[in-house]
């Protein structure tokens, strides 16, 4: 199901208008994330989560 918006947003391609806002919000506060890194197999189906976190060594710190 498509929520109003899926295109680009810089080099990421978005698929509804909630990721979309999330991503203006994490730029606007100059949070830096990445999207759809990492794909898990959770035993019935994989899930690829949105949004990554990372310290300043590269450590995962969140997933949203």
């Amino acid at each position: 199901m498509n929520r109003g918006y899926a295109g680009f947003y810089g080099e990421h391609y978005l698929r509804s208008s909630y990721e979309y806002a999330y991503a203006k919000y994490l730029d606007y506060h100059d949070i830096p994330w990445s999207y759809e890194d990492t794909n898990f197999d959770v035993g019935f189906k994989t899930y690829k989560p949105d949004f990554f976190f990372y310290d300043k060594d590269g450590k995962l710190e969140k997933i949203v």
